[in-house]
């Protein structure tokens, strides 16, 4: 059977184009409503804990398009907890991060990776009586 397969190059490039952005959009909706979600419960959990001096939110979730059903939730802590808080806070910020795997990493660790997310990531939470100034904390990109 030699029939002839005609192929249309052009329909092919704008399809694959097409189904492109809509991943593209169906990842950034996903990564905006994660990030409001992150915002919030650092509103509702960080402040039970005295502790927490500032929390960092960073990975895909500050990258536009990123982020996909999969990703997890990375937040950094500065501040000094005790094993029994640190896991009372995960599972604080997992309960209302439910959508979602908490990375909950703290930064007096190690020094090249916490400049790394002080750096590139973004400042959710900072305690009231903490002595460094608010930097345009707390608020998602969008609305600063």
């Amino acid at each position: 059977m030699s029939g002839q397969f005609a192929f249309d190059l052009a329909a092919s490039r704008a399809y694959l184009i097409s189904r492109q952005q809509r991943a593209y959009q169906v990842a950034e909706q996903l990564r905006q409503a994660a990030l409001h979600a992150v915002y919030r419960a650092a509103r509702l959990v960080l402040p039970r804990f005295p502790g927490v001096e500032r929390a960092y939110v960073f990975g895909s979730v500050l990258r536009s398009g990123a982020m996909h059903a999969g990703s997890d939730i990375d937040i950094a802590l500065e501040g000094r907890l005790s094993a029994e808080e640190y896991f009372a806070l995960w599972r604080a910020l997992e309960n209302e991060l439910s959508e979602w795997t908490v990375d909950l990493v703290e930064l007096d660790q190690e020094v090249r990776f916490a400049d790394f997310v002080r750096e590139q990531g973004a400042l959710i939470y900072e305690r009231s009586d903490s002595d460094v100034e608010s930097r345009n904390c707390c608020r998602p990109e969008g609305d600063r």
